[in-house]
């Protein structure tokens, strides 16, 4: 019984040591988000949803997301390398990053292959995703921006949450 236990510990161990180096870091050709960097950094302004907790507390911050693209593109489990130190801002990293549609997979020898990739996620109220999750522009959105040029941030959110008073729904989005 103690024979059957040590070799079935060694096959797992086999097993989990082979799946790890089956994940590269660096590939002959990495993968690659649709249409390139330029599309995915638009995919992400698009998608993100700054979290109304962060908006109202006036908090931003880089979420650091490593996760890995699979042979057939697909991104998986994603995990946070390091925090932005606000958790509604982590999860809607991870939020965003889970939602990516395929990807090119990297190659190794012309085989597609899973590879490691890592990914910074900054929130600053002043990014122009932030702005766009507003769906109806109005006098206070417009405002808004030129506070932000004078680095009135205060001020800005203030104009802001007038817009969002008006649109309830947009106050969920953000």
């Amino acid at each position: 019984m103690k024979l059957i236990f040590k070799i079935l510990l060694c096959v797992c161990f086999s097993v989990g040591t082979i799946r790890s180096q089956e994940i590269y870091t660096i590939t002959e050709e990495m993968p690659e988000f649709p249409g390139g960097p330029r599309e995915m950094m638009l995919f992400i302004q698009k998608s993100i949803l700054y979290p109304a907790v962060a908006r109202e507390q006036s908090v931003g911050g880089k979420v650091f997301i490593k996760f890995v693209v699979d042979s057939n593109g697909t991104v998986i489990n994603p995990v946070i390398v390091k925090s932005a130190g606000f958790s509604s801002l982590d999860k809607e990293a991870l939020r965003v990053v889970s939602s990516m549609p395929k990807w090119t997979p990297g190659k190794q020898n012309n085989k597609p292959v899973s590879v490691y990739f890592n990914l910074p996620i900054g929130f600053t109220m002043d990014q122009p995703y932030f702005l766009n999750n507003v769906a109806n522009k109005d006098e206070n959105y417009i405002a808004s921006i030129e506070k932000l040029k004078v680095q009135d941030r205060k001020g800005a959110l203030a104009l802001l949450n007038k817009t969002i008073d008006k649109n309830p729904t947009d106050g969920d989005a953000l």
